[in-house]
């Protein structure tokens, strides 16, 4: 319940205190005025988007505060789950600074607007006029009826599922992309990868390659060298080793004559049994030598190869192609895993499918088994309420396909008079139809939902006399249940609330000042009067004031 409504350098105020009170309380006056004042603040301190245009005095920051006691209406676990502190009675508080900046609170904890929104939803109903043409929204309509049928549970459950279908559906549907992408590309990855393996490239291939071909192109060369080697060392009388063989012989005999004889003779035969090392060498590798045009021709063809694939996938080095032959490996490896996974969405899928057809079912037959007496419950009202022959339907029909609200499409029939056929309600409804139409849904569905307040914001629209005053009663019968603000023109109305509120302005130096105070009772006569007769109020208004308060 709305405690009390405390607004600073807001639009047409400085300054206002407002405490309000339980059952049905009516505020008339400068309606207008008001409606900006209490609307408008509510508006704010309940999440809507700040502006600096809501500000008096544009070099000063605009403070909204609301006190809401919640204590009967379980919230402790909305606090809980969002980090606030609980208070029986909470204070909500928005700031607003010339700069066009705002600040959220909920018991001096910063919130930001969605939880703020949240936590409005939960504590009031703002009714304006032009919520009125709710009533043609279809999505509200069948809020209308899940209410009335208690299907708050159902609707939860349900819509958990269906966000979870939807969810696998879009997977699906991404999945079904990236594989038909993949399959129409695996070919040629295929192609690829058997490319790759077919030519068993090697690690360090290439070097041993580039070597070998270097010994085959210059094979002659080698060869000769070899050769020339060897020829020089064994030649039989030039060779030197011949020559080298024969010093030794010169020195053998007297080589023990002097030691340095003997060292030269020692050292010259250690050459000599180097050089015939060499000679021998220089033969072998002259031998293994090969001039082999065909093996040079494979070594060429096959570093052609190399190279041609490490351009083709625009790789840096032969070592990379063993890693590319790895990733295309694994391309289609996730291809085939992409397929199982697919595979095993569907199935899950076909299960949601089959649960959420469940589901809708269960909504369905609810509202059906709802639709009727609600129907009923409207008509009495609205019979109370001045059209006696008023018909109503809710009739159903199966969606296509899943929504979130169900398998279900609603359409709202109605009739004012006798004799004719109920149709769409925004075809047949007047204004003022439309009018003792809403309050009698927010009538019901205050019985079925526990919302702490709800203000109605000139609701009364499009009627006056004696369903004026039935629209009274009935406001006044909702503030049993809970607390009713009216923002009304009407005196019938205002007569029969508990609380009386004015709306009024001051004239002063600098602008109009508008304020708002509770009514004493003889006030409140000369309010309605005033209402009743205009600005010249006679005894006559006032006696229809004070008679239509004692007959309240």
């Amino acid at each position: 319940m709305l405690k009390n409504l405390s607004i600073s350098n807001y639009v047409l105020i400085d300054s206002l205190h407002i405490d309000f009170h339980e059952g049905f309380s009516a505020i008339t006056g400068e309606t207008g005025a008001g409606k900006s004042i209490i609307i408008g603040g509510l508006g704010l301190i309940l999440g809507k988007r700040a502006d600096t245009a809501t500000l008096l005095n544009e070099e000063k920051k605009c403070i909204i505060e609301g006190t809401f006691d919640v204590s009967a209406f379980q919230l402790t676990q909305f606090f809980e789950e969002n980090d606030l502190d609980y208070d029986a009675l909470t204070r909500i508080r928005r700031e607003i600074t010339p700069q066009g900046k705002s600040r959220a609170f909920i018991n001096d904890t910063p919130v930001n607007l969605n939880l703020l929104k949240q936590l409005g939803e939960l504590l009031i109903d703002i009714h304006s006029q032009h919520n009125t043409l709710l009533i043609h929204d279809l999505d509200y309509q069948l809020d209308l009826l899940d209410a009335f049928a208690g299907n708050d549970q159902l609707k939860e459950k349900y819509l958990e599922k269906y966000l979870e279908f939807r969810k696998s559906q879009a997977l699906s549907i991404k999945l079904q992309k990236q594989l038909a992408q993949a399959q129409a590309d695996n070919d040629y990855i295929r192609f690829l990868l058997e490319e790759l393996e077919a030519a068993q490239i090697g690690i360090g291939e290439t070097e041993e390659i580039e070597n070998e071909l270097n010994l085959l192109n210059h094979a002659e060369e080698i060869k000769t060298a070899w050769l020339q080697t060897s020829d020089t060392l064994n030649s039989d009388n030039q060779g030197v080793l011949s020559q080298v063989n024969q010093l030794l012989q010169q020195l053998r005999p007297v080589q023990n004559f002097q030691p340095e004889l003997s060292s030269i003779y020692e050292r010259l035969n250690s050459v000599y049994i180097e050089l015939d090392d060499l000679a021998r060498e220089a033969v072998s590798m002259e031998d293994s030598v090969e001039i082999d045009p065909k093996k040079q021709e494979f070594l060429n063809e096959r570093l052609s190869l190399i190279f041609k694939l490490i351009k083709k996938h625009q790789l840096q080095n032969a070592e990379e192609l063993k890693l590319k032959e790895e990733s295309l490996a694994n391309q289609l490896f996730s291809s085939d895993e992409m397929q199982n996974q697919l595979n095993e969405l569907e199935k899950r899928l076909q299960i949601d499918q089959q649960e959420l057809t469940i589901l809708a079912k269960n909504l369905n037959s609810e509202r059906e088994k709802a639709a009727q007496p609600l129907a009923n419950q409207l008509q009495e009202q609205l019979m109370l309420l001045g059209i006696p022959d008023a018909q109503i339907v809710f009739k159903l029909q199966t969606l296509p396909d899943f929504a979130e609200t169900g398998l279900d499409e609603i359409a709202f029939l109605f009739s004012a008079n006798a004799g004719l056929k109920p149709d769409l309600v925004s075809k047949t409804a007047s204004g003022g139809e439309l009018s003792r139409l809403m309050l009698s849904i927010k009538y019901l569905l205050a019985s079925k939902r526990n919302l702490p307040s709800i203000i109605f914001d000139e609701i009364d629209s499009g009627v006056s006399g004696e369903i004026a005053e039935r629209l009274g009663i009935l406001m006044q019968q909702l503030g049993t249940r809970m607390q009713v603000l009216s923002i009304t023109h009407l005196p019938q109305i205002a007569a029969l609330a508990k609380n009386h509120y004015l709306v009024y302005k001051k004239n002063e130096t600098t602008f109009a000042r508008t304020e708002i105070k509770k009514l004493t009772q003889e006030e409140r006569v000369e309010e309605l009067a005033a209402m009743l007769s205009g600005s010249e109020i006679s005894q006559y208004a006032r006696d229809n004031a004070l008679a239509l308060l004692r007959n309240k």
